[in-house]
């Protein structure tokens, strides 16, 4: 994709790409093309910089839920130059809950991000037998033009 094409995208278009590219493993490419060489990621962790630092983030998480179709995006909304998503993640060991993205999206790429989740072991948990299971539907997003229903798992 030609610089110009990129910065021509908006937050949606951005969003899409993204969430697209994570979904298929491409992460690198992801980078490539959806994330500003200079992006700026804050965790409850730590802050994260640039493309090794957005690398490293997804590598910490990945160590916990590797396969990407253990993810489930539940509501996805972008208004002007950001974007919220929010998701989870199950695993035969782990859930991850609570999972929200916050994005800043400038020129065509993400230029910050924010991000939050748990973990809980399900071996560990005495609330993991009463737990649904990760093939149950989550919230669906509210009938608003601004929200992403088809990147939405389990919308119509």
């Amino acid at each position: 994709m030609g610089d110009d094409r990129i910065r021509a995208r908006d937050a949606r278009q951005v969003m899409e790409d993204h969430l697209r590219m994570r979904r298929d493993g491409e992460l690198d490419r992801d980078l490539e093309v959806n994330y500003h060489p200079d992006v700026i990621m804050l965790t409850a962790r730590a802050v994260y910089r640039g493309h090794d630092g957005v690398r490293d983030s997804a590598h910490l998480l990945w160590q916990a839920v590797a396969e990407a179709h253990a993810y489930r995006y539940d509501s996805v909304l972008v208004e002007d130059r950001f974007a919220l998503l929010e998701w989870r993640a199950r695993t035969d060991s782990l859930n991850v809950h609570c999972g929200v993205d916050s994005y800043l999206i400038e020129d065509g790429m993400i230029a910050g991000q924010s991000i939050h989740y748990k973990v809980e072991s399900l071996d560990l948990s005495v609330a993991a037998s009463t737990l649904g299971s990760a093939n149950l539907p989550g919230p669906l997003s509210l009938d608003d033009r601004t929200r992403m229903h088809d990147l939405v798992d389990g919308a119509s």
